[in-house]
């Protein structure tokens, strides 16, 4: 960039602040002598926002604004801190109790698959809209700012009363023009949302909400670098999983938002706007990754951390302060900061957070040094495709909620048993949902010839598709836990895979009824558990693992993993995954947190070193914390350890054993601060 340049050895925050026309100068004096005490790098003004926004403000409420934007900018650099921009309404992200549409009747608002009607929320495909934002983003431009940032209303999904999709005039027109046929909705609902297999039209349809999106991108990018060469375009995200219903096509928006200059800015969405307790923080450190595979670019990749409604008393300072420690040991190279209210409130009556997080700031410079930069993410890999809402086979009672991939389900449970996930290349793939009907044979045998987990539903459609023979089964039925049949538990009893023979899981695991397929193994099959009857009578198998002539070795979980909540685990369902992981890895998990309870580990590798580390996700303070890594053939040259003031020391509190490498914290280890080494390499 011209003057914007993060250092790779700095912490980088960028406070994203109102100032509201009604009291700026004043919350601007306090911004900026917060700014220099609590070490703010950058500010993201957001402009109109809250509650107290027009939605579509007039153009002589947006020039007069801009004159304070001009003065704010010049105030920033007087202090060496960064001016950049967030308009916080685009399309809009809800209903708010306004009605613009007689305001603006050249505007299409957007109109839901069941004929729901948006009364604030602009559809991105009408031309009204499009010259209104043209207008409204070049007088923005003008200000020059270093970023400037798309809100995640950008979407065709949740605006309000309309969940998914918008079939306004404008769509209907465009989409006629698109394939040659004209549809009405009703009929055009009714075809996407057949059951049984897929059909051409919903094809089409997640086709054209692809170009619009891509069209609509390159209007913003279009816009801001005619006016501003040198603004940096940046994207929030509502996250990948939400954005399969789309057909969202990441890497061609970011290489459309990059423009000529090549740069984008990538706002992963952190969720956990209120606090949701420490296992808020596995969704955090996952979506960070996820996002950054479905670009597939490099960026400037800058977390979303935000607090609603913007003071202590829905999230304290200590999970600000994690949530920022989980964006630099994923590998970000900053946190943005929604922490104050929009309504021109000091922000030192809103509580003490900016203080908290300079305190941090040496710690978390630190974490990023080690753990930022062009690194690989180690772990299981967790399966998604963006293109999962084009395949998905719809059931009698299928909604556009299928059309998501909820891949985080094994995220969150591999991470809390202790192992690491990535959505990278890796030795294990776990598998859930129908997102394989998504991949070619030839990607489908790749798979399948390394190491796998397959949840029912994803035995389900690989069955369905013919690779009974690979996956080593066939089904002999289905039913939903709790509803059909008194199946009391999981005996498991191998134990070569860790069991016991007296141990049983409770199968009271059917809160939403979750999907329980009933396995018929293939000679050669090694079963791991079985399913009892409450007299601990075999009804059928459980876990099963089988080895392919591919060389890949698969397990079958029969339980749909998406519809599982926690109780499914346990202190042995730990140690089941673990040696289920590591057989089918043929060797050590990459890393593996061996202490028994709520974890979540990580691990990242660069050429001649590692970094590893674990969050405790528990309110107890844990004595035995020790993390085990697969060395793949490295010896081990030093290892140091973070301490909590950001400085590093020698840790010698480890052993190595065969091929796998474990390191004792030798010290109380509570949820303030994660354990982290960095380990080199001779």
């Amino acid at each position: 960039m011209n003057n914007y340049c993060i250092p790779n050895d700095k912490a980088w925050y960028a406070l994203r602040k109102t100032l509201p026309p009604w009291r700026w100068q004043e919350n601007l004096d306090e911004l900026l002598e917060i700014c220099v005490r609590d070490a703010i790098d950058e500010v993201v003004l957001k402009i109109d926002t809250g509650t107290f926004t027009h939605y579509y403000p007039d153009f002589d409420w947006l020039l007069e604004y801009q004159k304070i934007l001009f003065k704010v900018k010049e105030e920033l650099s007087a202090i060496n801190v960064v001016y950049s921009l967030n308009p916080n309404v685009t399309q809009g992200h809800g209903d708010r109790g306004r009605n613009m549409r007689d305001k603006l009747p050249d505007f299409d608002f957007i109109v839901g698959h069941g004929g729901e009607c948006c009364t604030d929320c602009a559809c991105q495909v009408s031309p009204g809209w499009r010259k209104y934002i043209s207008r409204q983003w070049t007088i923005y431009a003008e200000t020059k700012p270093e970023i400037i940032w798309i809100e995640d209303d950008i979407r065709f999904m949740h605006h309000g009363v309309v969940k998914y999709g918008c079939y306004c005039n404008s769509c209907m027109r465009r989409f006629a023009d698109f394939t040659g046929t004209e549809w009405k909705r009703e009929d055009l609902v009714n075809v996407i949302m057949s059951p049984g297999n897929v059909n051409i039209v919903r094809r089409q349809w997640l086709d054209f909400q692809r170009a619009m999106s891509i069209e609509t991108m390159l209007m913003f990018e279009k816009v801001v670098h005619q006016t501003s060469p040198s603004t940096v375009l940046g994207l929030m995200s509502s996250g990948p999983m939400a954005h399969c219903a789309e057909g969202r096509d990441w890497t061609a928006i970011a290489n459309v938002l990059a423009g000529e200059r090549g740069e984008l800015a990538s706002r992963p969405n952190m969720a956990n706007y209120s606090e949701q307790g420490l296992h808020g923080l596995l969704f955090c450190d996952t979506n960070v990754k996820h996002v950054r595979h479905a670009i597939k670019r490099p960026t400037i990749e800058m977390t979303e951390i935000e607090n609603y409604p913007y003071t202590s008393y829905s999230k304290s300072d200590t999970y600000t302060a994690l949530q920022t420690m989980v964006s630099f040991s994923a590998g970000a190279d900053a946190v943005t900061l929604n922490l104050f209210d929009h309504c021109g409130t000091p922000m030192d009556e809103s509580g003490t957070v900016t203080q908290a997080l300079a305190k941090i700031k040496p710690y978390a410079s630190a974490l990023k040094a080690c753990a930022g930069g062009i690194m690989n993410d180690r772990g299981v890999r967790v399966f998604w495709h963006e293109k999962n809402a084009y395949e998905v086979k719809l059931g009698k009672t299928g909604s556009y909620d299928d059309f998501r991939m909820f891949s985080y389900a094994w995220a969150e449970k591999l991470y809390l048993t202790g192992l690491g996930v990535t959505y990278g290349e890796a030795g294990v793939c776990a598998l859930c949902g129908q997102a394989v009907r998504c991949l070619s044979e030839n990607e489908l045998h790749d798979i399948l010839s390394k190491g796998v987990i397959c949840d029912a539903v994803s035995i389900k459609a690989l069955v369905d598709m013919g690779y009974s023979e690979l996956i080593g089964t066939t089904i002999d039925g289905e039913f939903a836990l709790g509803t059909t049949m008194p199946l009391a538990g999981e005996r498991y009893y191998n134990i070569e895979f860790g069991g016991d023979p007296k141990h049983y899981f409770s199968l009271a695991i059917h809160k939403q009824h979750p999907c329980f397929i009933w396995l018929h193994p293939v000679p050669g099959a090694v079963e791991i558990s079985e399913i009892v009857d409450p007299d601990i009578k075999r009804i059928c198998p459980g876990i099963t693992v089988y080895e392919n002539r591919l060389g890949g070795r698969i397990v079958l979980v029969p339980f749909d993993i998406q519809k599982i909540g926690m109780e499914w685990l346990s202190h042995m369902r730990k140690k089941q995954l673990y040696h289920l992981i590591k057989w089918a890895g043929r060797g050590e998990p990459a890393v593996f947190v061996e202490v028994n309870d709520r974890v979540m580990p990580f691990r990242r590798d660069a050429a001649d070193r590692c970094v590893v580390g674990a969050y405790n996700l528990s309110l107890d303070v844990h004595q035995n914390f020790k993390i085990r890594i697969n060395l793949e053939g490295k010896s081990v040259k030093l290892i140091k350890s973070l301490q909590d003031d950001g400085t590093w020391q020698v840790h010698q509190n480890f052993t190595v054993e065969d091929e796998s490498l474990l390191i004792d914290a030798n010290r109380m280890v509570d949820f303030r601060y994660p354990v982290i080494y960095e380990i080199t390499f001779d």
